[in-house]
């Protein structure tokens, strides 16, 4: 049901403008608090295999000192479904300062969050008022995550695939 409903709330063009700041990016922050940072470390693994140099930390701290680096040619892709979480806030406030395009997955609400990012992808509200461990939301932002790695994968030149396969083959070679 939540999946169905992600077709009604993402905007083609915002998703689009993602795929393109990603494929581009030379170096890609993601950053979530509780059960956001799942979906972060997931799109730090993902993208890392694409040959971006990527990195993702549940510390705040660590990830403004990170950024501080970045530049409008690298990103900061920020998770929170309520777009409330003032870690988030205040990092997409520095990262919008310094120039770095930030990129919001949140649920489609009037979010504060959605107000400061250069890209937002939305998705839709669905958690209920006595939530049990964000499911609904964290599988949705999983999706938002398979969706931009996949895309962005596709426009990636021979050079990273070869590597990409590569690294899998010596990952097979290790398996115990």
């Amino acid at each position: 049901m939540a999946l169905d409903s992600l077709g009604q709330t993402l905007n083609k063009k915002e998703f689009e403008k993602a795929v393109e700041c990603l494929s581009q990016a030379k170096k890609i922050a993601f950053f979530g608090v509780g059960g956001s940072s799942t979906a972060a470390l997931d799109a730090s693994n993902k993208f890392a295999k694409l040959g971006v140099t990527t990195g993702m930390n549940t510390d705040f701290h660590t990830v403004i000192s990170y950024i501080s680096n970045f530049t409008s040619e690298d990103a900061l892709v920020l998770f929170s479904t309520s777009g409330k979480t003032k870690d988030v806030l205040e990092m997409a406030s520095y990262a919008k300062k310094i120039n770095v395009p930030v990129l919001a997955i949140t649920a489609y609400t009037k979010s504060p969050l959605l107000k400061i990012a250069s890209i937002q992808l939305c998705f839709p509200d669905i958690e209920h008022d006595h939530r049990i461990g964000s499911i609904a939301s964290r599988i949705m932002q999983l999706n938002m995550v398979d969706a931009l790695y996949l895309s962005v994968f596709h426009r990636i030149d021979k050079q990273t695939i070869d590597n990409y396969q590569k690294a899998r083959e010596e990952i097979l070679r290790l398996r115990r």
